[in-house]
């Protein structure tokens, strides 16, 4: 889980979300019965146990977050960028493992919309997330606070997944200077973008072919042209202290860490994964066993007795940082069973 607190607005898009469905279910009036958390003759509560199946292979981490072919900064699109907040490019070179290419949060937009000024202009988040969001990652967004490319004291990078080029995340061209220029730092009138097999970069042109022509890495400081095609990755700082999102939490003095469900109930349940196993077999039936059932915060619940340190704890409860293999346990039986080197049992 190492990879993938929430805030009150997801919460409650859950609950209405249930409510809704709830709504639309005809049948006999009954009366709401709470369903217990302990046994019978007891009235100590037990935690819960939460098996994930996921299936996070094809198409999840190929299709667009947000279908639909033209964007409106009217809708809310949700992802690893704020929506309310404008942003900059910041390109790296050489990259290090804790400075990389990234978009900064500038400011606070404006209804969604964020000032182009040439080089000095402002990228909408809300325009980032519908043109970039693989499925998978408002998916790791809400469990875990997303994919974390950066992770240290004080500083924490989000990347967006790996797209590889399977489809289902089609070009999408964005019309009109006025709507470009308040998404973009650009006033061109057409602006030309791609995803499909472009890992974890966006590419974009005005005017140039986005499929077939040269690429130049994109640096916001310099003048562009609409005519040339340009790369960046899509990868955000998040938790920024003077730009704090909903969904992150202080550990220590000006460290804050993006947080998800997973976080939120790690003190009340215990969490197992299952997977497709990466086997050509026709025959095969069911899936595999990718984590044990067990807890993953800090703590332990231990029913009609006091919480105690989990010693494979998946974030660390001083600093929020994922370490690389909290269950070395886990990963050495791996390893022992199918020959495989397991270096993240996260």
């Amino acid at each position: 889980m190492s990879k993938l607190r929430p805030n009150t607005p997801r919460r409650g898009a859950a609950i209405l979300m249930v409510a809704t469905l709830a709504s639309q279910v005809h049948g006999p009036a009954s009366a709401q019965t709470p369903l217990a958390d302990q046994p019978v003759f007891t009235n100590t509560a037990v935690p819960g146990n939460l098996a994930l199946a996921l299936s996070v292979e094809w198409p999840t981490v190929s299709r667009t977050a947000h279908p639909g072919g033209t964007y409106d900064s009217a809708n809310i699109y949700r992802g690893y960028f704020d929506h309310d907040k404008c942003y900059r490019y910041v390109r790296v070179a050489p990259e290090t493992l804790t400075d990389v290419s990234r978009f900064d949060p500038v400011g606070l937009a404006t209804t969604r919309q964020c000032p182009a000024t040439g080089p000095a202009g402002e990228w909408s988040g809300n325009f980032l997330n519908w043109a970039t969001m693989i499925a998978i990652d408002p998916f790791r967004w809400a469990l875990t606070g997303g994919l974390r490319k950066v992770d240290e004291v004080g500083n924490t990078v989000l990347e967006r997944a790996r797209h590889s080029g399977q489809g289902l995340f089609p070009n999408r061209n964005v019309t009109g200077s006025a709507l470009i220029g308040n998404a973009t730092p650009f006033t061109w009138g057409d602006l030309r973008i791609r995803t499909n097999g472009a890992g974890t970069g966006l590419i974009f042109s005005g005017t140039g072919n986005v499929d077939t022509g040269a690429r130049t890495i994109y640096e916001q400081s310099l003048p562009l042209s609409a005519a040339d095609v340009y790369e960046l990755q899509v990868r955000v700082k998040v938790c920024d202290i003077a730009f704090l999102e909903g969904n992150c939490k202080k550990y220590a003095v000006d460290n804050w860490k993006p947080e998800g469900l997973i976080q939120a109930y790690a003190d009340r349940m215990r969490f197992s994964a299952f997977g497709y196993l990466n086997d050509p077999a026709m025959l095969r039936d069911g899936g595999v066993l990718r984590a044990r059932q067990k807890f993953v915060g800090p703590a332990i619940s231990v029913p009609g007795s006091p919480t105690v340190s989990n010693p494979a704890f998946e974030w660390n409860p001083g600093t929020g940082i994922f370490p690389p293999n909290p269950d070395a346990v886990d990963a050495t039986a791996t390893t022992a069973e199918f020959g495989i080197d397991i270096g993240n049992s996260g």
